[in-house]
């Protein structure tokens, strides 16, 4: 759950900026775009964040972070009545990471979870075209039919602005309901569970046409503790999990393929580190992001901890990866299809004590 930040908005873009998962003292070496502008800001990089917004759009957010505006696009979605869908055979309601372990739960709104995960992606690419789409309600519950439109809409669209599908990322800070660990366990014993999980193939079909024409798709991996869920069990998809300020697994974040910072604990009950509202006391312990000024959050920032927030970081490098990259599509040898994987690899290879290293990424991009 999102808690409102204490003081007003000055201190807030400090403490924005200046927060550990940014910090090249912490170990996690994220470029400060506060202090200087890096030499790859994701100019020209789409980025489509599928999660809850604040409003239903068409809408542009601006939000003033010091040196840099973030802006954010929201369209308005509206599927057609003939749109396919499979929820009839298989109604996966899905949610954003945010909404569990329960313990943490807090009687304020979730509809910033959006703007708070595109504010994390902006601090790493701040020049990154960022498209929030609306999947997701005020308890950051939804469903399949409107993510399949969703991602379809942003993909033709992406497609009919640049003519291809290379170089754009796909942000799903969302999952599946607390149910599919039951999944995990029958894999485990037969190939049902996995069955199962390929049900989802609207989903999946989708996400897959994604990553085959270049595009690179991020998921949170789940806050359950346990094994990644659907959509970051995919092979095609890059699964984040959590760390804290110390570098070690979140205790609430599932496995998955990729390490950043999410915040929060790494023992003991798992409960939210801040109380009530997120003081200087606890900055060190969770990320700090935007969020839409209300009387709930008169700061114009929040702060919060889970596996979201940490794929919104790999997000981010992604988008500096295919800027920097010059276009791997223009490299003799290289295979559309494989993209995806080249930003896998640069990534894990790029790491610092197996966490995202955006400046070793960087290295890998341009040997």
């Amino acid at each position: 759950m999102l808690l409102p930040f204490e003081g007003d908005a000055a201190a807030g873009r400090r403490a924005f900026w200046e927060q550990w998962a940014l910090d090249a003292e912490a170990g996690i070496e994220l470029f400060d775009s506060a202090s200087h502008r890096p030499d790859w800001t994701g100019e020209g990089v789409r980025v489509g964040v599928f999660d809850g917004s604040f409003v239903t759009g068409p809408a542009e957010l601006s939000v003033p972070l010091g040196t840099s505006v973030l802006t954010v696009h929201v369209p308005e979605l509206r599927p057609p009545p003939d749109w396919p869908t499979e929820t009839e055979e298989w109604p996966l309601d899905i949610k954003s990471w945010l909404a569990v372990p329960k313990e943490w739960w807090r009687p304020l709104p979730n509809h910033d979870h959006g703007l708070f995960v595109a504010g994390l992606i902006h601090a790493v690419a701040p020049d990154s075209d960022l498209i929030l789409y609306p999947v997701l309600n005020d308890e950051l519950v939804g469903d399949l039919f409107t993510l399949n439109y969703a991602l379809h809409t942003f993909i033709s669209e992406t497609l009919a602005i640049s003519d291809t599908l290379q170089g754009a990322v796909i942000n799903l800070s969302l999952g599946s309901p607390a149910s599919i660990p039951k999944w995990l366990e029958e894999l485990q014993l037969d190939t049902g569970g996995w069955r199962r999980v390929q049900e989802v193939r609207s989903l999946r079909t989708l996400l897959s046409a994604a990553v085959q024409h270049g595009m690179v798709v991020v998921a949170a991996a789940g806050n359950d503790g346990g094994g990644r869920q659907v959509p970051a069990i995919f092979d095609e998809v890059v699964g984040v999990e959590a760390t804290d300020a110390t570098g070690r697994l979140a205790c609430y974040s599932n496995r998955a393929d990729v390490t950043a910072p999410g915040g929060g604990p790494t023992e003991g009950e798992c409960e939210m580190p801040c109380e009530g509202m997120c003081s200087p006391d606890c900055w060190e312990d969770v990320l700090i992001s935007t969020v839409m000024g209300s009387p709930e959050y008169p700061a114009g920032f929040a702060c919060g901890a889970g596996t979201s927030f940490a794929a919104a970081l790999v997000s981010g490098l992604a988008a500096l990866q295919f800027e920097a990259s010059g276009g791997w599509q223009s490299k003799e040898g290289v295979d559309t299809a494989q993209i995806p994987q080249y930003v896998f690899d640069a990534i894990a290879k790029g790491t610092l004590d197996g966490i995202i290293n955006v400046p070793g990424t960087l290295e890998q991009v341009q040997e």
